[in-house]
């Protein structure tokens, strides 16, 4: 995604907002950008299939015309920052970490100059502004789209015995639908969920198998109740059966 610093035509306000876990907000259009950075908890923005989730260590631009939904998944305390710019359709951009103890020292700077109300007040806060954004736009966060998928190949890791684990509780735990986490799976694996929870538990399996474990036990210690099932699953994994792993005859 491209990110380019916005061009600022005006200040309008600055304020800070708690949301309680779960609320929930529809924008159907921005009537003016906005710079969110959160202090705490983590607050989910979806455009379609462009997922932003905003948190400690990634503040967010969201530009004027924006249509999106603000989820908030975990209670977040936020600095707001109201704002004119030039943009109508830009996406939402994730931004590089900020000190708190900056940010809270520059919103109260600007509230300070929004409350004075003298000539120049304005333009000193858009330069306070640029400057800031000047810093959020110059390093790339990391990747959302594995931090999103993080939850899930942590869950493969702890419960990929547990026959029951399934999409739909993989993508619950990231917060986001089957499908996209379909597609994210693709995106950065390179393979669909299954696909990558399979590999997962064949490996597992050819660990057991050299340890000399029985194939059955071996095939319910990695979520199969089929031993037929684990054996054709293995074999097109490995291209010989477990009993042939296990030196069995």
């Amino acid at each position: 995604m491209e990110r380019r610093l916005p061009i600022l035509l005006g200040f309008l306000c600055a304020i800070r907002v708690h949301n309680q876990q779960g609320y929930r907000l529809r924008q159907s259009g921005r009537e003016s950008a906005v710079l969110i950075i959160p202090l705490r908890g983590r607050i989910r923005f979806s455009q379609g299939e462009h997922v932003v989730v905003a948190d400690a260590a990634t503040p967010v631009y969201i530009p004027r015309g924006a249509a999106y939904l603000n989820e908030c998944l975990e209670e977040a305390d936020s600095l707001l920052f109201n704002i004119c710019d030039t943009e109508t359709v830009a996406s939402i951009t994730p931004l590089a970490a900020v000190e708190h103890e900056r940010a809270l020292s520059l919103f109260a700077r600007v509230c300070a100059l929004q409350a004075r109300k003298s000539a120049g007040g304005e333009a000193e806060t858009l330069s306070l502004l640029y400057r800031l954004l000047g810093d959020l736009y110059r390093e790339a966060p990391p990747a959302r789209e594995e931090a999103l998928l993080a939850p899930a190949l942590e869950m493969i890791e702890l419960r990929y015995h547990d026959p029951a684990l399934s999409l739909a509780s993989l993508a619950a735990c990231c917060h986001i639908s089957p499908a996209y986490l379909g597609r994210l799976f693709k995106q950065t694996q390179g393979k669909t969920p299954f696909a990558y929870l399979t590999e997962v538990r064949m490996e597992r399996a050819r660990r057991l198998l050299a340890e000399r474990y029985p194939v059955g036990e071996v095939a319910r210690a990695v979520g199969y109740g089929d031993i037929y099932q684990f054996s054709r699953a293995f074999k097109r994994c490995f291209g010989r059966s477990p009993h042939a792993m296990a030196g069995v005859k």
